[in-house]
């Protein structure tokens, strides 16, 4: 094996892992590129990966090619060496005295050719022939070389004469017949002249496809990009118009594209979705405002009503004094007192209502007897009814247990009790039942009052409402302060269930609470049966 005259670098120790070898910390700060449109910046990572890519490849391809070459000029040196060492003969002198035998090279002319030297050098060093390309000259001598190829092995290094690089091969002049002894020294050397040309037109095509390939792949990579990020512009500039105009009702263009759906489309979708989240919200929010204000408006409507009596009746009694007559000195004191008692059951119910808005939650979850807590309501139920002269049923009351408060579902069937009293004509008939129905219990309160019109049936649960002018007059002085159904509504759904209304004008209303039966029913003995 040839020995290459490059002399290998010593070992140097292995640096230590850097956690950070590109230094990206910060990056955003300090890569001004960056600052620059996405668009601009694809670009520039297109070219950029495009232009490294090649740059790999053609040194790759370079210096693989020079390796070939090179290796192929050296396989030529060693079989015009060997055939020289082979075709080298004992020849003798037939004239001399004493008969000497001594080498017979060959022509080394016809081994040699404009871009190829050899020299046979013997072993003291001396140049005893060489080609005629070389005229007068002779060709410099690697010491080092010399001393392998006597050892009997080959040497090849590139050497440099008269500012032209030459190839040159050392190999031992060791003819057959004398059996491994070495007689010289052949040098043969090569101009790379041609090799240096070569690869000079190599590098300048690499360099000339480089730069259009990667003007090419800039310009592509721009437009590319232009059209890759269009839906995105597109995008932005609708939902800037969808903040300028506040209309959250708006919606992007979601590009239809085909299956499955691309990162563009995923986004306009997802952009809808939130928009109409945001919508929903913004709808919510602007019912909220609107049902805030009214209730400012009623509530202070229905304080200045109470306080103006009661304002009335005191500057009465403060201007008449003793001159008052006693019936109307009653009177005008009863007012009051009824008055005052109004607007603290008023301030009650808001104080309720303020709680449940602020996110009051029941804290007893105990399992209660429906069924008792309804017998308990009929018997009050019976008492609130006589000045009225109703009549108030017990129809069939099943047992039943949920889960819940029982002062609180107490309160829930007084308010809806108290309701069916307050719009039912004197003589009327109230009726409470309460009936199992699959997984839920219903509780009912039935009235053969004026009815409620369809049109105010979705509004009754709002705080202050009230139906028409005949719900009023049929209620007459003992209405109410509007947020009774609003509390039983809370109640009902803090509890799990819902209150569902029937009713018919004229005939009456059914007001049902319909509340989820509990898992696990607690045995009680039976309540006695009403009479």
């Amino acid at each position: 094996m040839p020995h290459d005259g490059a002399v290998s670098a010593p070992e140097r120790p292995v640096p230590p892992i850097d956690d950070d070898p590109f230094h990206l910390t910060g990056l955003s700060r300090h890569l001004p590129l960056l600052a620059f449109p996405i668009r601009w910046r694809l670009s520039v990572l297109y070219t950029g990966i495009l232009a490294l890519s090649l740059i790999a490849a053609d040194t790759l391809v370079y210096l693989a090619l020079l390796r070939y070459m090179t290796q192929e000029i050296d396989d030529n040196l060693a079989a015009q060496a060997q055939e020289i060492s082979g075709t080298t003969g004992l020849l003798v002198n037939p004239g001399a005295s004493p008969i000497r035998p001594f080498l017979g090279l060959p022509n080394i002319n016809v081994f040699s050719s404009p871009g190829v030297i050899v020299q046979v050098i013997d072993l003291d060093g001396q140049v005893s022939r060489s080609s005629e390309s070389l005229g007068e000259r002779t060709f410099p001598v690697n010491e080092v070389a010399m001393h392998v190829a006597i050892a009997g092995g080959s040497y090849v290094e590139t050497a440099a004469v008269d500012d032209l690089p030459f190839r040159v091969y050392y190999a031992p002049l060791d003819p057959p017949f004398l059996r491994g002894n070495v007689a010289g020294v052949l040098q043969i050397a090569r101009s790379l002249r041609d090799v240096e040309l070569a690869l000079a037109r190599l590098r300048v095509f690499f360099v000339v496809i480089g730069f259009l390939s990667v003007l090419v792949a800039a310009v592509g990579g721009w437009w590319l990009a232009r059209v890759a990020l269009k839906p995105i512009d597109r995008l932005t500039r609708d939902a800037h118009a969808i903040g300028a105009s506040r209309d959250f009702g708006r919606r992007v263009a979601a590009p239809r594209g085909e299956l499955p759906r691309d990162e563009v489309e995923r986004l306009a979708t997802t952009f809808n979705e939130m928009l109409a989240e945001l919508h929903g919200a913004f709808r919510e929010q602007e019912h909220t405002l609107a049902s805030q204000r009214r209730f400012v408006a009623d509530a202070s409507h229905e304080l200045r009503t109470p306080l103006t009596t009661i304002r009335t009746n005191l500057e009465l009694l403060l201007r008449a004094g003793d001159r008052l007559d006693p019936n109307d000195h009653d009177e005008a004191v009863a007012d009051s007192l009824a008055e005052v008692e109004r607007l603290s059951r008023l301030v009650n119910d808001l104080l309720t209502l303020a709680r449940a808005d602020s996110g009051l939650q029941l804290e007893r979850r105990d399992a209660v007897q429906v069924d008792r807590v309804a017998r308990d309501v009929y018997r009050q139920a019976r008492l609130m009814a006589l000045p009225h002269e109703h009549t108030v049923v017990a129809e069939p009351i099943d047992e039943a247990v949920v889960t819940g408060d029982a002062d609180y579902l107490k309160e829930l069937l007084l308010i809806l009790v108290d309701n069916a009293v307050s719009y039912t004509p004197d003589g009327g008939q109230i009726r409470l039942g309460v009936e199992r129905v699959g997984d839920e219990v219903r509780i009912s309160v039935h009235d053969t009052g004026v009815g409620i019109e369809s049109a105010d049936l979705p509004h009754l649960f709002e705080r202050f409402y009230r139906a028409d002018r005949t719900r009023a007059r049929a209620a007459g002085s003992n209405r109410g302060t509007g947020l009774g159904l609003s509390i039983a509504n809370w109640i009902a759904d803090e509890h799990g269930g819902r209150i569902e209304v029937t009713s018919t004008p004229g005939l009456g209303s059914t007001f049902a609470v319909m509340l989820p039966l509990a898992a696990a029913p607690v045995e009680a003995p039976r309540a006695p049966a009403l009479a």
